[in-house]
């Protein structure tokens, strides 16, 4: 569970306030019509009075108040029993009360009168049934308890203005539960959200530094997979100016955590898939090798191979060739349409990964390599589905964390970190990517400004 503070709570609202504001304007407007929709109705009230009497020893009369007063209560359940309404409905002329008449008994506290009140769309009609109840209970119950127990107060009288509905108060009603009720599932939403959202919380929960936060670039990746090198354009050149600004601040932020230690081998890792690891890793190489850096790639991801694809070049061999002997390391290497930048491809395949990691072989290719490029860019399959890049990450320079927005829960995050820390990984950091335009840091505005004035 998240914890959030009072300012979080505010953001949370105000990021979602258009669906808010969206479901208060629909509620309204079918609170609006449903209740302007509904007939007038009118309320008609006649009032009863209850006096108990009783003769004392000497045959004197006495009336008693306070019995009075509480045979008030029982007279009220007595109205609405069968034989008073049937003998109703047969002074009235009619098989049954209209099932839309609203019959209401009420004692007033404190005192011996009763009052009985029917609402009806007919306001004549509303009178006609409230005079009779009335009428037929005073006869019921004086003859129930042989006296003249109840008379009636008053009549009911013609309504003048209908008693209802209260179209503005029930419409403002639904206008103020459903903006209560919008907020607080959006508070509850994000309060049991485990997903991991913000630089912040990578920060202090797991003590990483966030290399780079990247903003949503997935409609780029579909399209460009669909039609690959439309103009001539790599994937990177695809990019706007805010996403590639941000890849140069991670090549950049990566050397800064080397502490100047030479990053021969750089493994990009995630949680799990569609993170974009594989995404990243071509958009950094692309990166470095526009500063021109000699970039390798290799893909490591046997169960599910993508830098093929990102890169515009696919491989006749791929690694297990190699070390299988089928190929020559020149065989191996595929040079892609993005300046400096070459890709050992992979081809899909169930083989068990940590043997062929394991290698001397593969040990002695990988020197060859460094020898050969200023980078090797390792993109190995996800840690927490499988375990080949937990034990990879031990021969890389430096580990780099890919969290897509949104994606990863603390638990799993959690523990490929300390997976990867417990094998020793030089863990230089991590990148929030495919972040939403809305969660972008204010910070993360400011290139946008700064390129739109240049």
């Amino acid at each position: 569970m998240t914890e959030l503070t009072l300012r979080d709570f505010v953001q949370i609202i105000l990021r979602k306030i258009h669906w808010i504001l969206l479901a208060m304007v629909l509620v309204t407007v079918t609170a609006w019509v449903y209740f302007f929709a509904q007939p007038d109705v009118y309320t008609a009230e006649a009032s009863l009075y209850v006096l108990m009497d009783y003769t004392d020893v000497s045959g004197t009369l006495h009336y008693d108040v306070t019995t009075s007063s509480s045979f008030a209560g029982d007279f009220k359940e007595l109205i609405k029993t069968p034989q008073v309404l049937a003998e109703t409905c047969k002074t009235l002329g009619v098989e049954e009360l209209p099932k839309s008449a609203k019959i209401d008994v009420e004692s007033v506290p404190g005192t011996r009168i009763i009052k009985i009140q029917t609402t009806y769309t007919d306001p004549a009609e509303s009178v006609r049934i409230t005079n009779t109840i009335a009428s037929v209970f005073a006869s019921y119950v004086g003859k129930l308890t042989k006296s003249d127990t109840i008379s009636l107060a008053s009549d009911a009288v013609l309504p003048k203005e209908p008693s209802g509905p209260r179209r503005l108060m029930y419409t403002l009603l639904a206008l103020l539960a459903t903006a209560f009720l919008g907020v607080m599932v959006v508070l509850m939403i994000a309060v049991l959200d485990t997903k991991v959202r913000s630089d912040q919380v990578i920060t202090e929960k797991f003590n990483l530094s966030v290399l780079a936060q990247v903003q949503d670039y997935s409609k780029v990746i579909d399209k460009f997979k669909r039609q690959p090198r439309v103009g001539g354009h790599t994937l990177y050149e695809c990019l706007d100016d805010n996403i590639r600004e941000q890849v140069k601040l991670l090549s950049l932020n990566m050397r800064f955590a080397a502490m100047d230690e030479p990053l021969r081998s750089i493994m990009i890792v995630s949680t799990t898939a569609q993170e974009g690891k594989s995404s990243l890793s071509t958009m950094l190489a692309s990166q470095m090798g526009e500063d021109g850096k000699r970039i390798v790639m290799i893909d490591l991801d046997f169960r599910h191979p993508s830098l093929g694809k990102f890169v515009g070049a696919r491989g006749k061999y791929d690694l297990l060739s190699y070390l299988e002997e089928k190929c020559t390391i020149n065989q191996l290497i595929v040079k892609t349409p993005i300046p400096n930048v070459f890709v050992i491809d992979a081809k899909q395949r169930a083989s068990l990964a940590t043997r062929i990691f394991e290698s001397k072989k593969f040990d002695e290719l990988l020197e060859m390599l460094y020898k050969a490029f200023d980078t090797v860019i390792i993109d190995t399959p996800p840690i927490g589905l499988f375990v080949d890049g937990a034990v990879l990450s031990t021969k890389a320079s430096g580990v780099v964390l890919v969290v897509a927005d949104g994606k990863v829960d603390f638990k799993s995050l959690s523990a490929t970190v300390s997976q990867l820390r417990r094998g020793n990984a030089n863990l230089l950091g991590c990148v929030l990517n495919l972040i939403n335009k809305r969660n972008m840091k204010n910070s993360y505005s400011h290139y946008s400004k700064y390129y739109r004035n240049e």
